[in-house]
């Protein structure tokens, strides 16, 4: 799945984002609003309150909590589309930047070859692009051409080269290397989650948080058991769990 196909399952994935943002804005304004009309009467008129308007804001209660859970899981949708897409934009200016760097293989990176291959870079895909190579670590970096702060929403690849087999720096004595994408990770970025559609992996992550939080609430019970009978000289067990006491 190339950039442009990510991009349009995140602006997707924005959009619903922003309808459930705006339907539990919604139903928390509503929400709040019965309270205020109920607690109102109340001290107005002191009218009693009956099972019937607790029936009714515990609904209202249940809804807002509802929508709010959708938004959350909307918005986590996108977070993980926008990941997506960011991580294949990188690799597909990667590939393009190594293709013009090799047509430099083994000339000076002085200034005037800087400025040609981002010239040739942006004339291509809209985004400068500058390379440095310091210790065991070399980088492309990306400047988009259109945004207001070029800095920060600038694009970052980059490799190691910490052993003998791995791939030549980019700039040795200051001359380019030849250099190929797969040598090139992009950075800032987690790996492809495609084990569905964002919304699905959206709902495993949630599974799995809640998952974890009902573990950890188990952990937190069977630790207050524990240090309810130790004996005062016996290790307690902090929050960093058992260690190996018995």
């Amino acid at each position: 799945m190339n950039y442009t196909e990510r991009k349009t399952i995140e602006s997707a994935c924005y959009d619903a984002w922003k309808q459930a943002e705006q339907s539990s804005t919604t139903a928390s304004a509503a929400l709040s609003a019965a309270i205020d009309l109920k607690f109102s009467a109340r001290r107005n008129t002191g009218e009693a309150w009956t099972q019937a308007d607790q029936k009714q804001l515990d609904e209202r209660r249940e809804y807002a909590a509802a929508a709010e859970r959708k938004e959350n899981a909307a918005r986590l949708a996108y977070y993980i589309s926008a990941d997506n897409a960011r991580r294949a934009l990188i690799e597909e200016l990667t590939g393009t930047a190594c293709e013009i760097l090799n047509k430099y293989s083994g000339k000076p990176y002085g200034e005037k070859t800087r400025e040609k291959i981002s010239a040739e870079i942006e004339a291509r895909t809209q985004y400068s692009a500058y390379i440095k190579s310091e210790y065991c670590r070399s980088t492309i970096t990306f400047y988009p051409r259109a945004a207001y702060n070029r800095y920060a929403n600038r694009l970052e690849a980059s490799y190691y080269h910490a052993a003998e087999t791995d791939p030549a720096p980019i700039l040795i004595d200051n001359k380019i290397q030849p250099t190929a994408p797969e040598n090139w990770k992009p950075d800032y970025c987690d790996p492809y989650k495609d084990d569905g559609t964002p919304d699905e992996i959206a709902a495993a992550v949630i599974r799995a948080y809640r998952a974890a939080e009902a573990a950890y609430k188990a952990y937190q019970a069977a630790q207050s058991a524990y240090n309810a009978i130790a004996p005062t000289q016996a290790r307690r067990i902090d929050c960093n769990g058992p260690r190996g006491l018995f």
